[in-house]
């Protein structure tokens, strides 16, 4: 039965961006995975807890023999189906559980039994965890990295998109979060250990590039993730470039961006009742989220222009209904703290100016 072994085919196979199957139990999977990483279990997580248990009381035999007995007969045909489903649209794919022992050996040797031929990843998700942030860390060390900051709303991430085969680091993409009360994506956030394992595979793929990698200047926390420790301190001391872009048309792009990627709403279509009673209570959410900082006084008056705000936009869906509001948000909120920020940061930049500005610099 063939394995994916060394440094170099595993570091091939994570840039292929090839599927893996993980047969690890769900709250294993739930924890982490593997970049690419799909979960169809041997053991569920009652069945791996008995074995666990047996395992400790009377030894790795007993619990072998209670691991067959428990996933023999019509459970191992469900189990083997979805297995062959799997590489059916995946046959590139490759089978991984937590060391690259037992459990992914048998389903190897189900399969093969079966006419189906698919490789192991030796040693496992703990490999491939150690292998990613490993990774990370020697980018932290080795490369030059350069922070792209601008006010709430200057549109940095987008921009970062916009460099042309140059190393990135997204890492809003990466957390599925904006990194501000108003940031929550409109799916959920991944576990912390999928964050450092994406953050780690695109460390590997620009290894050997030799330009400096570009991200966007970021709090410790985005959402509920934290940055790994070795990538905010090299953020923290690395040179900066400041996007300028007029406080009016920040406050368009951001109603534009939260109003369709989080809602999917379309300028000028009127909105359901539910999903227009859904963005009023979150608005309302976010902006108590942050009133201790905003102020009592401050807050009652961006929800009672909000909710004017939403009375207009549920009856005819133009996102310049939001634009006064965001944009005092801005003003009063956003804007001060991040003033702040930059003021700390002053000694590191070594430019600012517009979109155009920074992607000659930084596509030179």
């Amino acid at each position: 039965m063939t394995t994916i072994s060394s440094d170099h085919e595993l570091t091939q196979f994570l840039h292929a961006g090839r599927a893996i199957l993980d047969v690890r139990a769900p709250v294993e999977f739930h924890q982490g995975t593997a970049p690419g990483g799909v979960n169809h279990p041997l053991l569920n997580n009652d069945e791996r807890a008995a074995v666990g248990t047996t395992y400790k009381l009377e030894g790795p035999e007993a619990a072998m023999n209670l691991g067959h007995r428990l996933i023999a007969g019509e459970v191992l045909e469900q189990r083997v189906k979805a297995w062959t489903d799997f590489f059916k649209i995946n046959p590139d794919g490759a089978v991984m559980c937590f060391r690259g022992g037992q459990r992914s050996q048998l389903t190897q040797k189900e399969l093969q039994r079966r006419g189906i031929s698919i490789p192991r990843i030796d040693g496992g998700f703990k490999r491939v965890r150690s292998f990613l942030t490993d990774r990370l860390n020697s980018s932290c060390e080795e490369k030059k990295f350069r922070v792209l900051a601008g006010f709430t709303g200057s549109g940095k991430t987008e921009v970062l998109r916009e460099i042309k085969d140059k190393p990135v680091f997204d890492l809003e993409k990466a957390a599925r979060h904006r990194g501000s009360s108003f940031g929550t994506w409109s799916v959920e956030q991944p576990s912390p250990v999928d964050f450092e394992n994406h953050l780690g595979l695109t460390a590997s793929m620009w290894a050997t590039h030799s330009g400096p990698i570009w991200t966007e200047d970021e709090s410790r926390s985005i959402g509920r993730l934290v940055l790994p420790k070795k990538l905010f301190e090299v953020m923290q001391a690395s040179p900066v470039f400041i996007l300028e872009r007029p406080r009016s048309e920040r406050s368009e792009r951001l109603t534009a961006e939260y109003l369709h990627e989080n809602y999917g709403f379309i300028d000028g279509s009127t909105p359901t009742e539910p999903l227009s009673e859904k963005l009023r209570l979150d608005i309302r959410r976010a902006l108590t989220n942050i009133e201790r900082r905003l102020g009592g006084l401050e807050t009652r008056n961006l929800l009672l222009l909000t909710e004017e705000a939403m009375t207009r936009f549920s009856k005819n869906g133009r996102f310049e209904e939001h634009w006064a509001w965001v944009e005092i948000l801005l003003e009063k909120y956003y804007d001060p703290l991040y003033e702040y920020h930059l003021s700390k940061i002053s000694d590191r930049v070594i430019g600012q100016g517009p979109v155009e500005e920074f992607l000659a610099l930084a596509n030179t």
